[in-house]
């Protein structure tokens, strides 16, 4: 993971109550955002993530 700068910090905050609500805490967040640029900078690649947390299990991007 790459240190996240100030402006991706405050999309994060934004973006937190939304996800807080559906029961996923700032880790997860933060976790399915780095997903989310790794699926932009690697594109022909199959990325997931592996966790035994459901909230997390269906990122899953294929080619």
């Amino acid at each position: 993971m790459e240190v996240p700068s100030i402006e991706e910090i405050g999309e994060w905050l934004s973006r937190f109550p939304d996800s807080a609500m559906r029961g996923a805490g700032m880790g997860d967040l933060s976790i399915i955002k780095e997903w989310e640029k790794f699926t932009k900078r690697v594109p022909n690649r199959r990325i997931f993530i592996w966790s035994l947390n459901t909230d997390l299990q269906g990122y899953d991007y294929h080619p």
